[in-house]
């Protein structure tokens, strides 16, 4: 009966935050926006439980179950994909107050999420790891031997210098949203498509005709595609045996791990949206995505 009792007190100790954070999150959901703003929820929090739970049993130890170990390391990957949901839904915040200095809560509010994530898919403490992608550089945190490190971020660089091609850095609206910000025109997405803004990895470029509001809601967006790039960080975690390997191996390899972080969630989106993006731009799902928390809505496929 003890063991019985220990196991609910266990049980509502992972969801009850988990239940709060996304009634906090669909709270924000005006009726009619309710049914496409709840699946991505109902997305984001399924994928990262999911993804939290397989990474957590593939860093398991020789001695641990790979049930127990899969269920805890689900129950946080919710939580971690509920604080996920939450900061994406503060991107419409750019939009509807017309700051783009909305975007910094939300990528922190993610970044917290994503951090959750990854130590679920790490099979670890909650906080055991934090890291944060700023500009051109990765700030990394471990709270166990509370070691701190600043590295060059490949992601970061990768995005100076696809952005700075486009166009010239907007020094002010980088510092305002804390996100390398560039002003450039004739704009070309994916697929030829034009386009008002585009997102990289760890920046924004707008075309400088655009203007006034459609600035904020061009911004918000494209602060979505920037914490889908985010998005993935259980990635790094499956990878974790592989990179702890190469680093044994090679000396070199070891040595500029120690001043760079080789980004693999950045890439992985990439291809994901490249393999799953039609050519009609209202049916790609990472759009409508955007769309959807960006702006309450999205268009649907005109297909």
């Amino acid at each position: 009966m003890i063991a019985y009792l220990i196991k609910i007190k266990t049980m509502f100790r992972f969801i009850l935050p988990t239940v709060f954070l996304f009634a906090f999150s669909i709270e924000c959901v005006q009726a009619q926006d309710f049914q496409q703003r709840a699946k991505f929820t109902g997305i984001n929090l399924g994928l990262n439980g999911l993804a939290s739970g397989i990474g957590a049993v593939i860093n398991r130890g020789e001695s641990e179950r790979s049930g127990p170990v899969f269920w805890k390391g689900f129950k946080r990957g919710l939580v971690g994909g509920a604080l996920i949901d939450i900061g994406m839904r503060t991107t419409k915040l750019i939009n509807t107050e017309q700051q783009i200095a909305w975007a910094w809560p939300a990528r922190i509010l993610s970044s917290a999420g994503n951090n959750i994530v990854y130590n679920a898919s790490m099979n670890q403490g909650w906080f055991d790891e934090l890291s944060f992608s700023l500009y051109t550089f990765r700030f990394d945190y471990h709270t166990k031997n509370r070691k701190f490190r600043i590295r060059l971020n490949t992601m970061g660089l990768a995005s100076l210098w696809l952005a700075s091609n486009k166009g010239r850095l907007r020094f002010d609206r980088t510092i305002q949203s804390g996100v390398m910000t560039f002003e450039s025109s004739n704009l070309v997405g994916i697929g030829n498509i034009q386009a008002s803004g585009l997102a990289y990895p760890l920046a924004i470029a707008l075309d400088k005709e655009v203007t006034g509001y459609s600035i904020s809601n061009t911004f918000a967006h494209e602060m979505v595609h920037i914490l889908q790039f985010d998005r993935k960080s259980w990635v790094r975690a499956y990878v974790h045996k592989t990179d702890r390997k190469l680093q044994e191996r090679s000396k070199l390899y070891k040595s500029l791990s120690s001043y760079i972080h080789f980004d693999l969630s950045a890439p992985a989106v990439l291809l994901t949206y490249i393999i799953t993006s039609p050519q009609e731009w209202t049916c790609r799902v990472f759009e409508q995505e955007a769309d959807a928390y960006s702006r309450g809505f999205h268009r649907g496929c005109s297909r």
